[in-house]
């Protein structure tokens, strides 16, 4: 994957870097810049190729002035960490899947959930309650749960001092509450988004099918 800003390509630096993870044939990626600066500003341009093809999204960033003075060299924080992830759930269709964690690092850093690589938007997403405490404990709510809602999911803290992750999976019980019915489905639906993506499913899919099943049974 490359990087470009106002279609120059933005190499990568101690200050601009790209974070990416993998789960299956999903690749989920986060660029971060360090010390932003208006300079920083412009159409950013992120392109994705293979010996298959080649797709692109662009974004604007808009750095404006800030009122806060900028932190010297001298200045030191604490990284930004998940203390305690938000775990796999296991919830029935129309039900509230309810998610706790904590993290911590100063200054109090910000927090971003990603849905299949995708980011959600806390602050507009009425189907979805968040509330990040100052002790650093975090509530993730997703009222009346859909098939929709049965995927997986990366929370993802930052600041700037560092940034950290981690992965969980929300399973999605439909009627008449049969898992190994519901697992189907799920098993489905990832071949749909995978065919849809242009890509095929493997023995890797396949695998991580039978790693799902392996861990409803363990949360139940």
């Amino acid at each position: 994957m490359s990087v470009y800003q106002n279609d120059e390509h933005m190499p990568y630096s101690d200050r601009v870097t790209v974070s990416v993870s993998q789960e299956g044939m999903i690749y989920s990626f986060a660029l971060i810049i360090t010390e932003s600066s208006i300079e920083d500003s412009g159409r950013i341009t992120f392109v994705a190729n293979n010996e298959f093809g080649m797709d692109k999204v662009a974004i604007d960033l808009l750095v404006e002035p800030s009122s806060i003075p900028v932190p010297t060299n001298d200045f030191v924080g604490d990284p930004a960490k998940v203390i305690i992830p938000l775990q796999n759930t296991i919830v029935k269709e129309g039900e509230t899947a309810r998610l706790r964690g904590r993290i911590a690092g100063f200054p109090l850093p910000d927090v971003i959930i990603l849905r299949d690589g995708l980011e959600i938007n806390l602050e507009f997403d009425d189907h979805i309650e968040f509330l990040q405490k100052p002790n650093g404990e975090i509530i993730l709510n997703i009222l009346d749960c859909s098939p929709f809602d049965d995927d997986e999911y990366t929370l993802l803290v930052e600041n700037m001092a560092g940034i950290d992750s981690c992965e969980f999976e929300i399973f999605v019980v439909e009627e008449p509450f049969d898992m190994n019915e519901s697992l189907d489905r799920r098993r489905q639906r990832r071949r749909m988004r995978k065919l849809k993506g242009g890509l095929q499913m493997d023995d890797d899919d396949e695998d991580l099918s039978e790693r799902q099943m392996r861990k409803l049974r363990r949360l139940r």
